[in-house]
């Protein structure tokens, strides 16, 4: 069980193998929330620019 945004390199390389008969779509979604707007972070942009690039390609 695996999110595949987060396992596809695992799958690719062989340390995991996919059961993709198996694979299901949910209608649960994720919310992302950002505490202290006004405070910056590389970090914080970074995961931010990922999460919403992810939700758009449909990872």
């Amino acid at each position: 069980m695996g999110w595949r945004g987060l396992v596809d390199d695992l799958l690719d390389g062989g340390m995991l193998v996919g059961l993709h008969e198996l694979m299901l779509r949910s209608t649960q979604g994720y919310g992302l929330i950002v505490a202290r707007p006004d405070s910056p972070g590389e970090a914080k942009r970074a995961l931010q620019e990922w999460a919403l690039e992810c939700a758009a390609a449909g990872c």
